[in-house]
Formats: structure tokens, C-alpha cells, sequence
């Protein structure tokens, strides 16, 4: 610590001590001061605050510095705030896509696979009439019936699919 805390520290515990003396009608000498200070000096000057405030709450006479060291025992760091892990939402950790999400959906629309056949140029953002044609063409028509797909036979009679 540089002077200036140490400066900061021992004007706001003088001023503890003094509170807890006046409010309980007691002296204050610089002796006092130092017995105090020699008694606290490992406990951090929130935990002194805390034994201060508590003092003023619980005891009826000013209390010695073992009193205050109890006092002070129940003090809690104020712990910070839940933070959810970044490092899992980076986009350095994401898997980079081949092409970009809208040429996806162009293909998507135009009948196509999501993702280029490997050795299949994907249509660039700088080739505009391939992009046009890809959506504005149909989709390619199964020769297959449908009720194929659905496993009924080919040229089964109507009466069939009913059942």
C-alpha cells in the first residue's frame, strides 16, 4: 500500500473506534488508539466496519478488541455477481459455415442442398444472375408416385391405399 491508503485507512479506523468510544461515553486517547490498532491490524478495514456497526447494534458497553475480532468473524466478502462463461458464446469457438447463412437459404429455396457437394462451386454474393436462377428455377419433379414413397407398389389399385 502507498502512503496515501495507509493515510486513508488509519483516519477511518481512528474514526470507527471513536464512534464506538463516543456512542458508549468512553475517552478517547491515542494509547487506546493503538491498543485497538495492534489488536486489529490483521482484519481488513471492511471487517472492522462490520464489528463496529455490529458493536453499536448488540453490546452495551464499549467493547474490547477480542469482542470486536468475534464481531468481525461473521463479517462475508460481498462475493461478485454470476457471470455465465463466455468463452463457449465466442465465435472463435463456432465451427465457420463454407458459405453464409443466405446463400444457404437461396439454395434451400431453389431445391438445392444446403451445403455445396465437395468440388461444387457455391454462387458468391459477386455472381448475381447465378444466385436469380438458382431461385427462380423450379425444383426438379420425382418420376416416382407419390404413394411410392409411402410404401404402397407401384400401379397398386386405388381400393389399396385405403386400407
Amino acid at each position: 500500500m502507498d502512503t496515501h491508503e495507509d493515510d486513508s485507512r488509519t483516519r477511518r479506523f481512528a474514526a470507527l473506534i471513536a464512534l464506538l468510544a463516543s456512542t458508549f461515553g468512553v475517552e478517547v486517547s491515542a494509547l487506546m488508539l493503538e491498543g485497538y490498532a495492534l489488536g486489529l491490524q490483521d482484519l481488513s478495514a471492511d471487517a472492522i466496519e462490520h464489528a463496529v456497526n455490529t458493536a453499536l447494534r448488540k453490546a452495551t458497553r464499549m467493547p474490547a478488541p477480542a469482542k470486536l475480532r468475534e464481531y468481525a468473524a461473521s463479517y462475508q466478502q460481498p462475493q461478485a455477481p454470476w457471470t455465465p462463461p463466455i468463452d463457449q458464446y465466442r465465435p472463435s469457438r463456432r465451427r465457420a459455415l463454407p458459405i453464409p447463412p443466405s446463400e444457404m437459404y437461396r439454395r434451400v429455396l431453389a431445391g438445392l442442398p444446403p451445403l455445396p457437394e465437395p468440388g461444387e462451386e457455391a454462387a458468391g454474393k459477386d455472381d448475381p444472375d447465378a444466385i436469380s436462377a438458382e431461385c427462380t428455377s423450379s425444383p426438379p419433379r420425382s418420376t416416382t408416385p407419390r404413394w411410392h414413397h409411402a410404401g404402397v407398389p407401384a400401379g397398386a389399385p386405388p381400393a389399396y391405399w385405403d386400407r
